[in-house]
């Protein structure tokens, strides 16, 4: 009854009665104030629908431009005011609206009008007759939609992908777990493919999320950290601070700039306000530090939060977590088919088969060897083959497309402390296929529980495997990178060179 629902939302806006908790100070105070005023917008994006549902376009247009200049990112609003204007003959002015929008949404968050708004706009362009904001109400026009694309040529982590999406969407297919959002962490070394796994799961499970999906690069995984919607890449540069993704989730929830508090503080406290009562996924990538993940996550129980990054984060109370590691032989062998080729791969199997041992069956690095095959029609995978089987050209070879092996590995190097970082290189003097700790105390010139501190330090970063307890060994990857790096610091004086030899 569009009537009885305008009359019942006037009444409720009549009163408010101006800015509430005026004067009382405190973060809490200020996130309370700002979710009210936000409330108060929905109740009358609600009323303007229904005055456009009763045929008050003339009136309703009139308001809508001055709540569209005061409000430039909200996407519901736009849609409305589009609406009145078409139905009130100015059909013109309704392109020019959506091209209005369409200009802020670009210049202020990098980003296009949704998919609703765009439908409506193609609408008004055919004159449908039909024309209606369609699925741009409340939910649907707020969407957080920011996802990367996920990787067409996915393929594996069958079972972890079903982990995730049964995690993130049970029980009762919305991720509710008791009072608290769902938390699920995905760790692994540089190149296993976290970010693909997280961006695919996070596609697969946003109907479970009318809301929408908040997703930051926290410098861990993208080519521009903290950028919501950056490529699927397992590499790293700097990380981010809380405040800035907190401003970027803030703007996709529609509150401008203006209108958020300066203290991370307050602003997180506003973003699990906001958030309180809807249903949204956040997935935070490359996020290796737990002090600037708590600040992000969301208070409601209807939210859930899926979190990649090398370690699992300390400190973190998560319902489920998965460590990936190398892909199954016969998955490898499958992204190696669909990048360079079923039948090359086909024909030279057991080739195949050595140039993704030495990739250590990694996505990244199996993506790159299969590319350079792929863009070389005259090349034979045993060629391949003998470039990568020279481990001081190993690295080297693995790049193609933007892609780097190395420049992944060398971003998780550079965020090591300066006592791990001189032992990767320091084990890397060493030709054991496995290195027992007390190799490695030899070579570091401590005792063995520090050495034993300092392996698992690069065990956590992804540089070494630990087959068994204080034993560790290099990848095919990370032991010609490791070699490089001692021979650049002048890692391989004599003692260095007995100690290993011992």
């Amino acid at each position: 009854d569009h009537a009885e629902a305008r009359r019942l939302l006037r009444e409720a806006d009549a009163l408010w009665g101006g800015e509430p908790l005026v004067g009382l100070p405190g973060p809490a105070a200020a996130a309370h104030r700002e979710r009210l005023r936000l409330l108060r917008l929905e109740a009358l994006e609600a009323r303007l629908g229904a005055d456009l549902a009763l045929g008050g376009h003339a009136e309703a247009a009139v308001e809508l431009a001055a709540l569209t200049a005061a409000h430039p990112l909200r996407e519901r609003l736009h849609g409305l005011r589009m609406l009145a204007l078409y139905r009130s003959g100015r059909r013109a002015e309704a392109l020019e609206a959506y091209a209005t929008v369409r200009r802020v949404l670009a210049d202020e968050l990098d980003a296009r009008p949704s998919r609703a708004l765009q439908d409506l706009h193609q609408r008004i362009l055919r004159s449908a007759p039909d024309a209606e904001p369609a699925g741009v109400g409340a939910a649907e026009a707020e969407a957080i939609g920011t996802l990367p694309d996920a990787v067409p040529d996915f393929v594996g982590r069958t079972g972890e992908l079903a982990t995730l999406l049964a995690t993130l969407t049970g029980p009762g297919g919305d991720g509710r777990r008791g009072r608290a959002p769902v938390i699920v962490t995905l760790s692994g070394g540089a190149g296993t493919g976290k970010t693909a796994l997280a961006v695919r799961a996070a596609h697969n499970a946003s109907n479970a999320f009318p809301d929408g999906v908040l997703y930051a690069d926290l410098g861990g995984s993208g080519p521009h950290p903290g950028t919501p919607g950056s490529g699927v890449r397992d590499g790293g540069a700097g990380a981010v601070e809380a405040g800035d993704v907190l401003r970027g989730f803030l703007r996709r929830l529609g509150v401008p700039d203006a209108h958020q508090p300066d203290d991370v503080g307050a602003a997180a406290a506003l973003y699990r306000s906001w958030l309180a009562d809807r249903k949204v996924l956040v997935v935070l990538d490359g996020a290796d530090d737990a002090a600037l993940l708590r600040p992000l996550l969301p208070g409601g129980a209807g939210c859930a939060v899926l979190v990649t990054g090398r370690a699992r984060p300390a400190a973190l109370p998560v319902d489920r977590h998965l460590d990936l590691g190398p892909l199954d032989l016969g998955d490898a062998l499958e992204l190696f088919a669909r990048v360079a080729g079923e039948a090359r791969t086909a024909a030279e199997r057991s080739a195949v088969e050595e140039v993704l041992r030495l990739c250590d069956r990694l996505p990244l690095a199996v993506r790159i060897a299969a590319s350079r095959l792929a863009a070389r029609p005259g090349w034979t995978a045993e060629r391949l083959l003998a470039r990568l089987a020279d481990d001081r050209h190993r690295l080297a070879e693995l790049r193609a497309g933007g892609m780097s092996v190395e420049a992944v590995l060398r971003g998780v190097y550079d965020r090591l402390d300066p006592a791990p970082a001189r032992a990767l290189r320091l084990l890397a003097l060493s030709d054991a296929p496995v290195i027992p700790v007390g190799t490695a105390a030899a070579l570091f010139g401590t005792g063995e529980e520090e050495a034993e501190d300092l392996a698992d330090a690069l065990v956590e970063a992804g540089l070494l495997t630990s087959p068994a307890p204080r034993r560790y060994r290099f990848s095919p990857l990370t032991l010609p990178f490791a070699r490089a790096l001692g021979e650049r610091a002048g890692e391989r004086g004599p003692a260095e060179r007995r100690a290993a030899l011992a």
